[in-house]
């Protein structure tokens, strides 16, 4: 039997309107769903769909833009500008910005030589970095300041030829104190033999995107604990999964991530870099994040790497909690940023408004996120809306998935990362999560139907919240972040909140609905 609906076919279905899938009944739409994948059409619908919403969103956002006046769109552009959010925080506590980025160690050979080779890197060095501001000056005064007080402070000296990562680690560590505070970060660089064929031998990053690029110009990044011991395991730690054991204080970055990725990790203290590089495991590995945690492996371990890093899924079950770490907490800003108050004030509150095409997600007026439900999976697809200027198409970066009542269990997808959100039944109503690059977090909702919703840490520190504020407009709804935080925390803040609002309204049917047929059967 056809799974098309009376007087439909395939072309019907790629050119209907709205109001003909309006026409059909809920049984009709599954099934037609439902047959197209089984008959391998469905991919085809979806992205006719999909084209059809970015359009319909790109002309709500022209349209938008055309009703602000200069002074509004020059005030939006300052959320998406680069380095901005990042010195804020890094000169919280200083009258004005100062100069800013990394120390560079030259650990590479000196005499005529090498010195004519390191000419050559360090004007290879500037055209890779002048590539990444050519289309970042101009867009902000404050990012064009920020691009004008960048310093790489570099370090030559004959007898730092062939250097090792400790002995350099033991350098920075006798003049951090004489630093500047932007120059003080917890991570250096030093620049080895093969580092400097790397950038001088690899395709800049103009040539093509990273992923289509076998090799990379990267440099070393280097960490106080590469000339520290390492505190020795007692026999009974020797075979439990100790944090950071395997973490050597030193790992390869590449240089186009140094600025907008590595920098604030290492200014800021996000992160304790075992936590960092968790997911490395040759030396040769580099650092490349762009958002979602990643690395590239040499050529030759791509094959055995890759199959590991996509079978991996981060769930509450599936991560052994670390017993113990081999290198003590350092003092971090973060510990100053997170809010210990009864009442946090926000730092950044979404506001959440319903649209014809969805939910958008603004912060300061300024549309952020977009999120489009659906009955078939995955349930939720949120998009990072793109900054004022020309017309561009929405990024999808996350989607959930809600299992079938009774189970408690949510699938997310964040930036390819695979996190389940899953309840303890027997102590609370709480949904528990890992986030790899961040650590593990909990949803608490409050008692009255999910209208407020907690997030919090390991630690137990209140980091977020949703919560619902009556209005005569309905569009009452707010995420309100409440500690400082970087692009991914944000994200992951904003992507679970969504996740576990729809979860609960998904939840509250289902029991109302178990509970109309008791009342019937009684």
């Amino acid at each position: 039997m056809s799974f098309y609906p009376p007087g439909w076919d395939y072309e019907r279905v790629m050119n209907g309107s709205n109001e003909d899938f309006a026409t059909l009944t809920e049984e009709q739409h599954t099934t037609l769903l439902n047959g197209l994948k089984e008959a391998g059409l469905y991919q085809a619908f979806e992205d006719k769909i999909h084209k059809e919403v970015m359009e319909s969103q790109a002309a709500a956002r022209l349209a938008e833009e055309a009703t602000k006046t200069e002074e509004q769109k020059f005030a939006d552009r300052e959320i998406f500008a680069p380095y901005i959010d990042t010195l804020k925080n890094v000169f919280k506590f200083e009258p004005e910005w100062s100069e800013w980025g990394f120390v560079i160690f030259r650990a590479t050979a000196y005499g005529p030589e090498g010195d004519a080779q390191w000419a050559e890197f360090r004007r290879r060095w500037d055209q890779i970095i002048e590539e990444e501001h050519a289309d970042q000056r101009g867009f902000h005064p404050k990012s064009d300041r920020a691009i004008e007080l960048l310093r790489f402070r570099w370090v030559e000296d004959p007898s730092l030829e062939g250097a090792s990562p400790g002995e350099v680690s033991r350098r920075f560590d006798e003049m951090w104190r004489d630093l500047p505070t932007g120059l003080a970060t917890t991570a250096w660089l030093m620049v080895t033999p093969e580092a400097l064929e790397s950038v001088l031998n690899s395709p800049l990053p103009s040539s093509a995107p990273l992923k289509h690029r076998k090799e990379i110009p990267y440099v070393v990044a280097v960490s106080i604990s590469a000339h520290h011991p390492r505190l020795e395991l007692t026999p009974g730690e020797e075979d439990e999964d100790v944090f950071g054991r395997d973490f050597k204080g030193y790992f390869n970055v590449a240089v186009e991530s140094l600025l907008n990725n590595f920098y604030p990790m290492v200014a800021l203290d996000i992160m304790d870099l075992p936590r960092l590089t968790g997911r490395m495991r040759h030396e040769k590995d580099i650092w490349c994040d762009t958002g979602r945690g990643e690395f590239l492996s040499p050529p030759g371990l791509q094959q055995l790497q890759q199959p590991e890093r996509m079978a991996m899924r981060y769930s509450v079950e599936s991560i052994s909690r670390p017993q113990c770490s081999l290198y003590p907490p350092a003092p971090s800003i973060m510990d100053k940023l997170f809010s210990k108050s009864k009442s946090p004030q926000p730092i950044w509150t979404f506001t959440i408004a319903s649209s014809s095409s969805g939910e958008t997600i603004s912060c300061s007026d300024r549309p952020v996120f977009h999120l489009t439900t659906q009955k078939p999976k995955p349930h939720l697809t949120i998009s990072r809306l793109p900054p004022p200027g020309p017309p561009a198409s929405p990024v999808p970066i996350a989607t959930c998935t809600v299992h079938k009542f009774p189970s408690s269990k949510m699938d997310v997808s964040l930036h390819g990362y695979e996190i389940l959100l899953k309840r303890d039944l027997l102590k609370s109503d709480n949904h528990h999560f890992d986030y790899p690059p961040l650590g593990h977090f909990k949803w608490k909702p409050d008692a009255w139907g999910g209208s407020k919703l907690e997030l919090f840490d390991s630690e137990r520190r209140l980091l977020a919240r949703y919560h619902k504020k009556l209005s005569l407009t309905g569009q009452g709804q707010q995420i309100e972040v409440l500690v400082q935080g970087d692009e991914r925390f944000v994200e992951m803040v904003v992507v679970t909140a969504l996740a576990m609002r729809h979860y609960i309204a998904v939840e509250n049917k289902d029991i109302k609905m178990v509970t109309k047929v008791f009342d019937i059967v009684g």
